[in-house]
């Protein structure tokens, strides 16, 4: 009998520590409105359109800023824990985020070719926490904000007369607290700000003709953002693969917590084996 008690508290602790391992996946906040049309956002990713000739079927509005896509060589996102309170986070517990930033360049003139198709450089920590192995770097700011910055290869740039010109945020990490992203701004090789997004995806600066109208804030939901979208391209051309510019880490997608769920399934199975030999040894 007391064996059984034992197992049974080892058990118990096994699925409690397990329970809190899986809780820890973080995920990217998400308004509950006010979204821009041509913006998504969900729990693992947050994109925008920068340019889209329009795709019905996937919920993306025609966008036309009146830019030059060509000339964007850098973008760069900022960040911030979500109510972010200086006294209660701790960056060594609480800072465990990671995932990429992402230009993806597909369709139109491109035809087949999906060479700047969802390319991404990757990053996993934040300042002094942040992987050495990991190319994108969280840099602090201050109060809680960080910014990660990307000088995009050429060969991964935006082409003019591409289907769909589009930028990612995304997260797979490990804290407790959801990431809110701040701001995107695109530059030129200049460092002159090209176009740049608010949190919400709404242009604050660098448009000059915005026909994106036809969509509504309601229709940019969580739910728009598809595992579908986390790992592959977002338009009718995209028919291969995504192509990844850097994967020295060794998360590609989205933590799902199914590991955590199998090893608890796992105790249990053992734990019950050996309190059904107990029984029999009685």
């Amino acid at each position: 009998m007391k064996l059984r008690k034992v197992l049974t508290g080892a058990l118990a602790s096994a699925v409690a520590v397990a329970s809190m391992s899986v809780a820890a996946s973080a995920t990217l906040y998400v308004p509950d409105s006010g979204i821009a049309a041509g913006t998504s956002i969900g729990t693992g990713m947050w994109l925008v359109q920068v340019f889209n000739v329009g795709n019905e079927a996937e919920n993306k509005p025609a966008t036309d800023y009146g830019i030059d896509v060509e000339s964007i060589t850098k973008i760069e996102f900022k960040v911030t824990p979500h109510d972010y309170d200086e006294a209660t986070f701790d960056s060594s517990l609480d800072g465990g985020y990671g995932g990429g930033i992402v230009m993806s360049c597909n369709g139109g003139d491109l035809g087949d070719d999906q060479s700047r198709n969802w390319n991404s450089l990757q990053f996993w920590g934040i300042g002094e926490q942040t992987a050495t192995d990991q190319p994108g770097i969280l840099e602090e700011e201050g109060n809680g904000v960080w910014s990660i910055a990307w000088d995009v290869p050429e060969e991964y740039r935006f082409v003019t007369g591409a289907g769909c010109c589009q930028i990612a945020f995304q997260e797979w990490g490990n804290s407790f607290v959801d990431l809110e992203v701040l701001s995107l701004a695109c530059y030129d090789a200049s460092g002159n700000v090209v176009i740049s997004f608010d949190g919400l995806g709404n242009v604050t600066s660098g448009a000059s003709n915005d026909t994106a109208a036809d969509d509504t804030a309601a229709d940019d939901t969580a739910a728009d953002d598809t595992a579908a979208d986390d790992t592959t391209a977002d338009t009718t051309a995209d028919t291969t693969t995504d192509t990844t510019t850097t994967t020295t880490g060794d998360k590609t997608t989205p933590d799902t917590g199914v590991e955590g769920v199998a090893a608890v399934a796992g105790l249990a199975i053992v734990a019950t084996g050996a309190v059904i030999v107990s029984k029999k040894r009685k």
